[in-house]
């Protein structure tokens, strides 16, 4: 006897998927800067140096002199050749006044006018040791310097973020088949 068979044919189901990739984009825009740097104040005070240097008695060691100082040197000589030739007058008068005393004076008087005095003279261009007198003063200097802070200004910049989420869709590509048969 024929028994009857059954059948059974099936088909899997296919399933689709579908997806789209996430999309992201960052940004970050420059920060605003700003910086200044204010100068710095110098302030300079400054007193100067001096150098004095007189060589007066030096020109005058060497018989150089001002015109001033030449005159007042004549002067003073003029005044005590004229004090001195009339003390010696004065006394060559005393002297002859008293004549009744001897001594001959005026033989004496003629012998010592007839000689020339006798002039002692040296070198005369060299200056004396130290006669230049030299004053010197420090001059002075002072610098006060005053700096000032850089001044710094930020602003941020906050970053630019753009993001599309992606998404995943399933779907039923092929649907699943099942039959059933009687065979015979």
């Amino acid at each position: 006897m024929d028994m009857p068979r059954l059948q059974i044919k099936s088909t899997d189901a296919q399933l689709g998927i579908h997806t789209t990739q996430p999309q992201q984009t960052i940004r970050q825009p420059k920060a605003e800067m700003s910086i200044r740097q204010p100068k710095a104040t110098v302030r300079i005070q400054s007193e100067p140096a001096s150098l004095q240097i007189d060589q007066t008695r030096a020109w005058e060691s060497m018989g150089l002199f001002s015109v001033r100082r030449a005159i007042e040197k004549s002067a003073d000589r003029g005044q005590q050749s004229a004090l001195a030739f009339i003390g010696d007058i004065a006394s060559a008068g005393d002297e002859l006044m008293k004549i009744e005393r001897g001594g001959d004076p005026l033989n004496r008087q003629a012998a010592e006018k007839h000689f020339m005095p006798q002039y002692e003279f040296n070198i005369g261009w060299i200056p004396e040791p130290f006669s230049v007198s030299i004053r010197a003063r420090r001059g002075e200097l002072s610098i006060d310097v005053t700096s000032h802070s850089p001044q710094i200004n930020v602003e941020p910049q906050k970053p630019i973020h753009l993001y599309e989420p992606g998404s995943v869709r399933t779907y039923l590509k092929k649907a699943p088949t099942l039959s059933i048969s009687v065979v015979r």
